[in-house]
């Protein structure tokens, strides 16, 4: 079994669950092809990643829903444009994207001697 590493911006390219590349990693992790290490400051990381794509994406759906407001009056259409909290959305994301770390058997190896952790997170 091959050990591979894996950085934030793999990831972040592969829309962190949905491409096909990304869906291809998972799977041979599953299976036990391959095994996947990520350092916690990578796992923390993708987290932070997550976080602001969804900021950023929700910044941009309240402004396409503001700026076509007319499609509201829609039924079909209208719940589509609801709007959402983005708190709940990067918690749901979260646990999917654990839950598929730990579907995966994906490693993730702690901070051990230093406590670098507080250093890190300050460049947020």
């Amino acid at each position: 079994m091959d050990i591979i590493f894996l950085d934030t911006s793999i990831f972040e390219a592969n829309n962190f669950l949905e491409s096909k590349r990304i869906q291809e990693i998972y799977k041979l992790a599953e299976r036990g092809d391959i095994k996947v290490v990520l350092p916690k400051l990578t796992y923390d990381e993708i987290i932070n990643r997550i976080s602001k794509n969804i900021d950023e994406s929700s910044s941009k759906f309240k402004k396409y829903r503001d700026d076509t407001r007319i499609l509201r009056n829609v039924p079909s259409i209208s719940k589509k444009l609801e709007p959402f909290d983005s708190d709940k959305v990067k918690e749901e994301l979260n646990v999917i994207l654990k839950d598929r770390f730990s579907q995966s058997n994906f490693e993730i190896i702690e901070y051990t001697t230093l406590n670098i952790e507080e250093i890190f997170r300050s460049y947020s």
